[in-house]
């Protein structure tokens, strides 16, 4: 029942065809929908914004070598606060089949056929992945992540949406 309840919230949600992604016609009509597309061709920046925008990376410089290795080493302790901190930022991923062909139902569904098992690496609190098993019940997930907090949170989620047969979490 609320695996059935997740395909319909995800059925609900899916308004835009296909074929409007590949002319890229995506337009922001209906703010609600702002997380149909990862992207917008409807946003538009003017000259001074352009121009900020090119000074601003003008200014940046690399990070000296012992901070990218210690950001490296650390890694996993730096994304784990991350997701301490901004755990509410992040937002299912529905328009996955529509910038990418090879997710939509169609092409899923004969890949689901097959009964592959679809690893994501980096999967975090599982925006990616929660969508794609809400909208195709056939499918078998793996989901990795360096986050133990964003790996718990997907585990909560996927036990509360009655997925957790389905998926196989854990932080690498």
């Amino acid at each position: 029942e609320m695996r059935q309840a997740a395909q319909l919230r995800w059925r609900q949600t899916v308004t835009a065809p296909l074929s409007e992604s590949r002319c890229r016609g995506r337009t922001l009509t209906d703010a609600r929908s702002v997380f149909m597309h990862n992207a917008w061709d409807d946003a538009h920046l003017d000259d001074e914004a352009v121009h900020e925008a090119e000074r601003t990376v003008a200014r940046q410089e690399p990070a000296r070598d012992e901070i990218a290795d210690d950001c490296a080493a650390h890694a996993d302790v730096r994304w784990d606060a991350h997701y301490r901190s901004n755990l509410r930022n992040y937002h299912d991923r529905r328009y996955l089949h529509n910038e990418f062909p090879q997710l939509a139902p169609q092409a899923l569904a004969e890949l689901a056929a097959g009964h592959p098992i679809i690893l994501e690496t980096g999967c975090g609190v599982g925006n990616t992945l929660l969508p794609l098993l809400a909208s195709h019940p056939q499918l078998r997930l793996v989901g990795m992540d360096i986050a133990p907090r964003a790996i718990a949170a997907l585990q909560e989620r996927l036990q509360r949406e009655g997925l957790q047969r389905r998926a196989r979490v854990f932080v690498a």
